[in-house]
């Protein structure tokens, strides 16, 4: 199966694709410099700012090149791309 992209990294977003990481699949997160998430505290677009965090338990990293997302979403982390 391919690399699932969910776009932008808000509260909502961030829950699907927590889920779909949790369920096995490949998951990236594509998200602004400067995020318009308005719960930054259950969203993973904090990583654009903090560079790494956890989300409810799991690992969020921030990725420059959305290149890298590939080769890390086969990792326990959940990468997020500027």
């Amino acid at each position: 199966m391919g690399l699932i992209v969910v776009r932008g990294g808000g509260d909502l977003a961030s829950g699907v694709a927590l889920r779909l990481h949790r369920a096995g699949l490949q998951v990236a997160i594509t998200e602004l410099p400067q995020p318009l998430a308005v719960r930054r505290t259950v969203s993973s677009s904090e990583a654009v700012v903090f560079v790494a965090l956890r989300l409810c338990g799991s690992p969020v990293d921030r990725y420059v090149l959305f290149a890298a997302c590939s080769a890390a979403s086969r990792e326990k982390a959940l990468p997020i791309a500027m």
